[in-house]
């Protein structure tokens, strides 16, 4: 596939309109159809994933940074696969072909110093090559000129029936 198939992207819509489905449903589609390509998902409202990795960083990200992210993220979901996987994800001649998307989902549920900071390190991993990001957002949540390098896409206000039309279409 060509990259610009799986760019970092942010999807906006008012609430209710599918933001956090279309973009689960995007994480599973680009796991089945990327054999080189790690999907993690991040929500980032309340204290349920591993924002904090992103947001208590005040230093330029690092790769070795993701990689300890993808550390903890492997040891909370796979706990008795953890060390292989990260081996394997991280170290192995395999490894170097890994492409890791971060499936960030609601960037207009965090306060604006915690915005602040995760805009920062989301245009840094963008940087890294292999590295992207996908973003839910409510537009009232949301800055396009804190994610130029990002493609935008707004949802319509579908009926239930258009949107399982639209979705069995694609």
């Amino acid at each position: 596939r060509r990259r610009k198939e799986y760019m970092n992207m942010v999807i906006l819509g008012l609430p209710g309109a599918g933001k956090s489905t279309l973009l689960k449903y995007l994480l599973y589609k680009y796991n089945s159809m990327f054999k080189n390509l790690v999907p993690i998902y991040i929500e980032l409202k309340g204290d349920k994933g591993f924002k904090s990795h992103f947001l208590d960083i005040e230093k330029p990200i690092k790769l070795t940074d993701i990689r300890s992210y993808i550390e903890d993220y492997i040891e909370h979901i796979m706990p008795d696969a953890s060390t292989e996987l990260y081996e394997y994800l991280t170290k192995s001649k395999a490894a170097q072909n890994l492409e890791y998307v971060f499936f960030c989902d609601g960037l207009d549920e965090i306060s604006r110093e915690e915005y602040l900071r995760f805009t920062k390190v989301a245009n840094q991993i963008c940087d890294y090559r292999g590295h992207r990001v996908v973003i839910s957002s409510r537009e009232i949540g949301f800055s396009e000129k804190d994610y130029q390098g990002f493609k935008l896409y707004s949802l319509l206000d579908f009926e239930d029936e258009r949107q399982i039309e639209y979705i069995e279409r694609s």
